[in-house]
Formats: C-alpha cells, sequence, structure tokens
C-alpha cells in the first residue's frame, strides 16, 4: 500500500513537472503613480521595484534588444534606458503638449501617438530623433503594425464628450493616411490575430454606452463583425492557442473569447481572474496585471494558457504595461517539432478545395478538417484520408455555402495543427 502511494505521488509530481510551463526570463512593469518600472526575475522570483525611474504620467513602453523606449505624457517626452540596469541614457522631446501615449517600434523606427496634437510621430532610432509626423484624427491613442500598414485608434475625445471614433490606415513606405474607418465609440487597443483580422477595442463612454469589439479584416478593410460586451473593456491580448482576453476598464477581470468562431468562453456574469490594467502574452504565459484603486501595490498574477494560477508578485503603484528583457530559453524537445506545412490548392475555388498537409509530424489517420464561415459558424467537418482533406463547398446540411471567405481548422486527434483561410467563389 505504501509502496502504491508513493508510486502515485511521484506520478502526480512528475506530470505536473511535465504540464506546467518553466518560468524564466525579465519581466519589466511601468507603475503610473508611482512613476518607476519594476523589474521582475522570473527565475529568482524577485522584484525590484525602483529599477528605473520615469517622468510624470508615464503610459506605454516599447523595447529592442537594448533598450527600453517610455513615453511620459505630462513631460511630452520619451525617455530611453538601458534595458539590464535601467539606467537613463536619453531624453527626447516630443511636441510641446502633445501628450505621448502609445508606442510601437517596427523596421527601425518608433511610432508614437500625440493625444493633444492629433498627430503620430516617426522616431529614428538610429539617431533618437523625429523624422517625420502627420495628422491622424481626433485624439489617437493605440497603435498596432501589420506588415507594411500602421493602424491608429482615433478615440475622438474631446472634452467632456466624444466625438465618432475612428481606425486610421497608414502606408508606412509612404507615411501617408491610406484610409480612415469610423468605428464605434472611444476606440483604444487592438490586437491583430493568425486569420487577417484585427481586434479592435472600442470602450464606450464609461457611464452609459458599454464597449464593442470590431473585427476588422485587414486585406478589405472592412467590419465584419461586431462583438458587444456589457463591460467598458480597454485591454487586449490574443494567446497562441487562439484565445482572446479583453481587460474591463474597471478592473473587475477579463471577458475572453476563442478563434475562429468567436465562441464566448468568459462573459461579463463571469469574468475570468481579476484586474486588466496590463495584460501581456510572454512565451507560454499570460500576464495580468491588477492594479486595484491605484492607491495600493499592485499585483501581477501569471497563468498559463490552462489559466492556471502559477505565480503572483506585488509591484509598485499604479501598473499599467509590461515589457520584455528577453525570451525564455527554457524550452522542450517538441518546440523544436517541425511545424506542419498545410497547402490549400485551388485558392480561391469554385468547385472543391484540397487542404494538404505537406511534413509527416502527424498521426496518420487521426486528421479532420473544421470549416466555418465569416461569422465564425461551423458549417463542416471532414475527416481525412491520410495527409489530404477536400471540401465541395457544401455545408452540413447538403446546401451549396455562397461565396466568400470561410476559415478551416486542421485537427489531429485532439491537437489543433493549424488554422487558415480560403475564398469560395461561385
Amino acid at each position: 500500500m505504501k509502496k502504491l502511494l508513493s508510486i502515485t505521488i511521484t506520478l502526480i509530481v512528475l506530470i505536473s513537472f511535465i504540464l506546467i510551463p518553466t518560468i524564466s526570463g525579465e519581466v519589466m512593469v511601468l507603475n503610473s503613480v508611482s512613476q518607476t518600472i519594476s523589474h521582475i526575475d522570473l527565475s529568482a522570483g524577485t522584484v525590484n521595484n525602483t529599477f528605473a525611474l520615469t517622468g510624470i504620467y508615464p503610459n506605454k513602453m516599447a523595447t529592442t534588444g537594448e533598450f527600453i523606449y517610455l513615453t511620459n505624457s505630462a513631460d511630452d517626452n520619451l525617455r530611453k534606458y538601458n534595458i539590464e540596469t535601467g539606467n537613463l541614457l536619453a531624453t527626447i522631446p516630443l511636441e510641446l503638449y502633445s501628450n505621448p501615449y502609445d508606442i510601437i517600434i517596427h523596421d527601425g523606427h518608433a511610432y508614437i501617438t500625440g493625444m493633444l496634437t492629433d498627430r503620430v510621430y516617426k522616431l529614428d532610432l538610429a539617431t533618437d530623433t523625429v523624422v517625420a509626423e502627420l495628422e491622424t484624427g481626433v485624439a489617437p491613442l493605440g497603435l498596432s503594425v501589420d506588415n507594411n500598414l500602421l493602424f491608429i485608434a482615433n478615440s475622438g475625445y474631446q472634452y467632456p464628450s466624444y466625438l465618432p471614433g475612428e481606425l486610421t490606415v497608414i502606408d508606412l513606405e509612404s507615411f501617408q493616411v491610406l484610409e480612415t474607418i469610423e468605428v464605434m465609440l472611444n476606440p483604444q487597443r487592438m490586437a491583430i490575430d493568425d486569420y487577417g483580422y484585427l481586434h479592435l477595442v472600442c470602450t464606450g463612454d464609461y457611464v452609459d454606452e458599454t464597449g464593442n469589439i470590431v473585427i476588422i479584416e485587414i486585406e478589405t478593410l472592412e467590419i465584419v463583425e461586431i462583438i458587444p460586451l456589457d463591460i467598458y473593456p480597454i485591454n487586449i491580448v490574443i494567446t497562441p492557442i487562439d484565445r482572446v482576453y479583453v481587460a474591463d476598464g474597471f478592473g473587475n477581470g477579463l471577458f475572453a473569447y476563442d478563434l475562429p468562431g468567436y465562441d464566448i468562453v468568459h462573459d461579463s456574469d463571469e469574468l475570468f481572474s481579476i484586474g486588466g490594467s496590463a495584460l501581456a502574452i510572454y512565451e507560454e504565459l499570460l500576464l495580468v496585471a491588477d492594479a486595484g484603486d491605484f492607491l495600493s501595490n499592485s499585483t501581477i498574477r501569471i497563468y498559463d494558457f490552462a489559466e492556471n494560477l502559477l505565480e503572483t508578485y506585488q509591484t509598485a503603484l499604479g501598473a499599467i504595461d509590461f515589457a520584455f528583457a528577453q525570451k525564455n530559453s527554457s524550452v522542450s524537445d517538441d518546440d523544436h517539432l517541425p511545424s506542419p506545412l498545410i497547402v490549400t490548392y485551388p485558392n480561391p475555388f469554385s468547385r472543391s478545395v484540397e487542404i494538404m498537409i505537406e511534413t509527416a509530424n502527424f498521426r496518420q489517420g487521426e486528421v479532420s478538417v473544421e470549416i466555418f464561415n465569416i461569422r465564425g459558424e461551423k458549417i463542416r467537418i471532414l475527416p481525412g484520408e491520410d495527409n489530404s482533406v477536400q471540401w465541395d463547398g457544401y455545408d452540413l446540411s447538403g446546401s451549396r455555402s455562397p461565396s466568400g471567405i470561410y476559415f478551416f481548422r486542421v485537427n489531429n486527434g485532439s491537437d489543433t495543427l493549424q488554422t487558415g483561410k480560403i475564398t469560395l467563389i461561385r
């Protein structure tokens, strides 16, 4: 009996060791009230809450391999820090009363929104100087980049109310406005999924009108879906397993839905975790900052993608952003297995499309493909023969599907191998 108990305990320990991701690396937390950057060493489990001092009302951070760049709204500048030591290296002035808000780094440049000047500024990282600026829309906040497109969320905020929200799309080659899309009230943050869609958080007015997630197809720049929420959303992240988390602006927790079907996982009546003043994905971890009432220390909660709480840390007052100094170097052997190459032909198609798996990293005979329409509804499940599946454009009821864009998900037993997009033309 004792031997059996010992074996059982050993197995539990081994299974736990295998399933729980190794936590290592370095996390930076921006504390707006304390005006500091905290440094968390995940391997050692230690926190340094005075790693660096910021300017007045810091907003957002972005990092390169060597530096941290940080926006200070009240000081109208950027600060540049050594990412290893936290030493201040430079203070970069921006336009007076610009109220710099978000910052994103792409292809040797940093892009910064000026909330009060209705502009975006382009900074050359080689010289740390502003080389261009462009008027975008009213009160620009969040930024995102996809290939050669820069997306800017124009909140429309004009005290004491809001103008209609807009999403400005900028071509980075010419640094000119490509298109402006009217969206819902008070757009602030956004994230881009692996299917070619931008998820835009429209917060609402914090009083009467709650928020929405507006889904925009990047290729056509058209709104394809609106997810209404009963909260005032603010932050958003998308995990590698296609779960989208959206944080409530009052710190009550996280709304969540899965891709590609937009199936709700955590609604406003059953939010996940607590907090959400900052969200981030780091390796196989979900990081949630809980700033509470902004008058006491913040709590950083670290979860795995199964939503198990792994660690908690206390940082300084008003945690509002994350940045990372290095990637987790501890990986399993499975991380080095080749990803299956999924080929679709012809695509676009009119009569049938073949979905083929080109590598042998899967279990023969267990392949299936699920087909979803643009609304995320599952319309067909196709069993595979060896490494090939064909779809004839008909749904579960035997009806012909109309022309349009469809998504597919390739499954190998209980594992999702890959997802993709196909176009049907009648």
